[in-house]
């Protein structure tokens, strides 16, 4: 669960509480069930610092959509309009409910929804890993200038080991004499 202090809109919470409500009303099998229940998901949520007030206001929102019929008669399809913003604190709750407002009294045809995406973090701005020297890359084409055969001699080919090792390793004429493979 989340904790009640946490950076998160208001909303998120209260759907979190709606949402194991609907999973306990649907799993219990008596209305004693389902109130025991309850009582187990409101200890839950108050020892993670949700107020009391905010649960019982959602599960009371819950059984009214449950036991209260709906009558909507729509003529005309609404238009969903949905946007993105970046979550801000009680600064979106704000904006939110302003745009909200002037939407539903300017366009009332308009089903206009606000969803929220987190921002930067820490991570996103720092690198996840250093890219390794392309030297070291493996798998890669080449093409070398051999200076025993000429300056008219290249050799052009693929690698399995790394750019580096190919041109200096022991497996080709390409290798540079060291101290110990020098003749004498």
């Amino acid at each position: 669960f989340y904790n009640a202090q946490s950076f998160i809109p208001e909303s998120y919470k209260s759907n979190l509480i709606y949402i194991l409500v609907y999973r306990v009303f649907n799993i219990a099998s008596s209305y004693a069930i389902f109130h025991a229940d309850l009582q187990i998901l409101k200890s839950k949520f108050l020892k993670n610092g949700f107020s009391s007030v905010l649960f019982d206001l959602t599960v009371c929102k819950f059984l009214d959509r449950q036991y209260t019929p709906e009558e909507q008669i729509t003529t005309v399809k609404r238009m969903r309009v949905t946007m993105v913003l970046p979550y801000l604190g009680p600064l979106s709750v704000f904006i939110k409910r302003r745009l909200t407002k002037l939407v539903n009294k300017f366009y009332p045809l308009v089903d206009f929804k606000i969803i929220y995406r987190r921002g930067r973090t820490i991570g996103s701005l720092l690198a996840y890993k250093d890219k390794p020297p392309l030297k070291c890359s493996s798998s890669t084409a080449y093409k070398i200038e051999c200076e025993s055969c000429g300056s008219s001699a290249t050799h052009v080919g693929k690698t399995t080991n790394t750019t580096h090792e190919r041109p200096h390793g022991t497996n080709g004429h390409l290798h540079p004499p060291t101290k110990s493979t020098a003749p004498p």
